[in-house]
């Protein structure tokens, strides 16, 4: 059981007999309603609806970022808590060679990536993202996470040009709070 219910500024609901034969009269559709602006509206002194060129207006920039972890709990993980933070453009990577023609392809704002990689040895990876002398960084910022880090590790990851070096399991509250400071 279904009812029609008439909103102000709507058209005038479409006989149910008429939605299942597809005889419906387009005239009716077409006619204006108490809610229809019409070409004066457009025009006026007062306007206040947004004008053509405000609607073609580009969108901001997004923001891109890439997940290179082996473990795809954590690249999904990842790629929510992103999402939280308005990167709305994620790629993932579970291994280092696909993280590689990703780089290759696209410029990232953000590299969230686990040095422990089963085909690359995640200290090259990361050499390669980050700055090195002569040669920009394919990436904005980049994170480096891993199970265990030691001192010696959080400084080497600050070399090759992470702006974080996280252990894991992460805390999704650090995690979260850092991700809108790079945003």
């Amino acid at each position: 059981m279904s009812a029609n219910f008439a909103v102000a500024g709507s058209p005038p609901p479409v006989p149910r007999h008429a939605r299942h034969r597809g005889d419906v009269d387009l005239d009716l559709l077409s006619e204006p309603t108490p809610g229809t602006y019409s070409s004066e509206d457009f025009h006026s002194d007062g306007d206040t609806v947004p004008s053509v060129l405000q609607w073609l207006a580009p969108e901001p920039e997004l923001m891109q970022a890439l997940v290179i972890d082996p473990d795809r709990e954590s690249r999904f993980y990842l790629r929510a808590k992103l999402a939280m933070a308005d990167f709305l453009l994620t790629d993932d990577a579970a291994t280092g060679g696909e993280a590689l023609y990703l780089l290759k392809t696209r410029r990232y704002q953000l590299v969230i990536m686990d040095l422990d990689l089963p085909d690359i040895e995640g200290w090259q990876l990361a050499a390669k993202v980050g700055a090195a002398v002569g040669r920009p960084a394919l990436a904005d910022s980049m994170i480096l996470t891993r199970h265990k880090l030691s001192w010696l590790d959080e400084l080497r990851a600050r070399r090759v040009g992470a702006v974080h070096c996280l252990r894991k399991p992460l805390h999704p509250v650090e995690l979260g709070q850092m991700l809108r400071t790079l945003r």
